[in-house]
């Protein structure tokens, strides 16, 4: 079966090849949201490596024996050639004859076994997890050909029934692999090699912000349009591909438990992050161990992150939202309307809330490239811890710092980062600000650091006498670029 070249990814797989090729029988166990490629990988990892696949996809809300049925189908074709066998009762038949089947065809490669979508396969009523343990323990660990793919979407299942399960499979796994949207920079590689190499890096930079790194929503980007044209065409015309996506993601992925939606959109509201203290006021009243655990659960699946921030007295952790898509449409996705759909994106492009939105993902995608802002400021080197940060002045009054580097050369960075359309200038007002940062910073870290001021901006800064005169580092989104090779 011929597969699509596949742009970065390349860690996992090597991973995915290294158990293949391996001399003893493997069992993987690979998650992630949906539309991030985890079939793609396994199939195309299979197609190069493994002499015979034997693949399933499991169907939502199937019953157990229609699931049955695909693997017994997949089983009869694959390892008795065609030959009907008796209907499979349960899972214990269905892996007694797989057993049956692979003695029976002594091949001298890899044998690769995908159970993709996983929690729908092992459905309710199913007794699939305790005849793969049973199966496993007893007959396919000691078939050395044999490369078990255990694959699922919703991140919740996979960890409590799988990765992170006191009994069964847990201690089975030999290796455990979690697949993420693309970076930036795989983003910028997977849009240009789909025929947009004549897009503007802020081109690149807004599409990213709208769609963020899930393959399958930047394969459904028309190179012959333009960014705009785009998200228009996929959020809010007639016939939007991604108007339904949010809700069908989050019920998929985490099933009906609302509280899930709810922190993501708790999180959306708040720019620079929230602790789990103040998250659990939002929620009013919320179990604190259940919305421990929800948190866990969203930062595996990429959907949060928890940074390191300096609290009053100790640096403490703030947990913001970072998935692109889910901020994109948790901000417009209620604004918009059929009716005015053609214009609504074009229009929304000079209001405040356009403006809002641009500089919370700007500084979101600054965040996630803090190594490549590093590499502009020359120390990709140095040790550095980095993350936002809320400090007291002198008179009481609170400071937001969108990302403080705190460096083992003595140095502080203080990062103030901008969305702007064109140059950002520096007017006197701005340049007071950034002082009273700099005071205020020099306040909290001590006369033994150096306070040095950076600034973000998309289009570059505008030099001027303010900029000299506060000795400020300036960079365009240009260093997001630095090397497009990266993965």
């Amino acid at each position: 079966m011929q597969t699509p070249p596949i742009i970065g990814r390349s860690k996992i797989l090597n991973s995915l090849q290294e158990v293949t090729r391996s001399e003893r029988a493997e069992l993987v166990a690979l998650y992630g949201r949906r539309r991030v490629g985890k079939t793609l990988l396994l199939q195309t990892n299979a197609a190069k490596h493994a002499i015979l696949t034997i693949s399933v996809t499991g169907i939502s809300k199937a019953s157990n024996s229609t699931q049955l049925a695909l693997f017994q189908r997949e089983i009869e074709s694959k390892l008795y050639a065609g030959a009907r066998l008796p209907r499979f009762k349960n899972w214990q038949d269905a892996f007694s004859q797989l057993t049956a089947g692979l003695k029976a065809n002594p091949s001298s490669g890899p044998v690769a076994i995908i159970l993709d979508e996983l929690p729908w396969l092992a459905g309710r009523k199913s007794d699939l997890l305790q005849a793969l343990d049973h199966n496993w323990n007893t007959e396919l660990q000691y078939e050395p050909r044999l490369k078990l793919f255990l694959c699922g979407s919703a991140a919740s299942w996979m960890l409590s029934k799988i990765i992170r399960a006191k009994g069964g499979l847990h201690n089975r796994l030999t290796l455990s692999l979690r697949l993420l949207p693309f970076t930036f920079l795989e983003s910028v590689n997977f849009i240009r090699s789909r025929g947009a190499e004549h897009w503007s890096d802020r081109d690149l930079i807004e599409i990213f912000m709208a769609l963020g790194g899930v393959p399958y929503y930047l394969s459904l980007i028309d190179p012959t349009l333009s960014p705009t044209q785009n998200i228009s065409r996929l959020y809010f015309s007639t016939a939007a591909t991604l108007r339904e996506e949010f809700d069908t993601l989050f019920g998929a992925l985490f099933g009906p438990n609302p509280l899930y939606r709810l922190i993501v959109e708790v999180l959306a509201e708040k720019r620079s992050g929230l602790t789990r203290k103040a998250l659990l006021l939002k929620l009013n009243g919320s179990s604190g161990g259940l919305v421990s655990r929800i948190l866990t659960e969203l930062e595996e699946a990429g959907f949060i992150t928890k940074l390191p921030s300096f609290g009053k007295r100790k640096r403490e952790f703030l947990f913001k939202l970072w998935d692109e898509f889910s901020l994109f449409w948790l901000k417009w996705g209620e604004r918009s309307s059929l009716g005015d759909a053609e214009k609504f994106w074009i229009q929304s492009r000079q209001s405040p809330a356009f403006y809002s939105w641009a500089g919370y993902a700007f500084e979101n995608l600054c965040l996630k490239e803090v190594e490549s802002l590093k590499t502009a400021l020359g120390i990709a080197d140095v040790k550095t811890w980095a993350g936002p940060a809320m400090f007291r002045g002198a008179d009481g009054r609170l400071f937001q710092f969108d990302l403080i580097l705190d460096r083992a050369d003595r140095t502080v960075s203080v990062v103030e980062i901008k969305h702007s359309e064109g140059e950002f200038s520096v007017d006197t007002k701005f340049a007071l600000e950034l002082e009273q940062r700099r005071q205020v910073a020099q306040r909290v870290f001590g006369k033994s650091k150096t306070i040095q001021l950076c600034l973000v901006a998309t289009d570059g800064v505008n030099p001027s006498t303010s900029t000299e005169r506060l000795n400020l580092r300036c960079f365009s989104s240009r260093f997001l670029f630095t090397d497009l090779q990266r993965e």
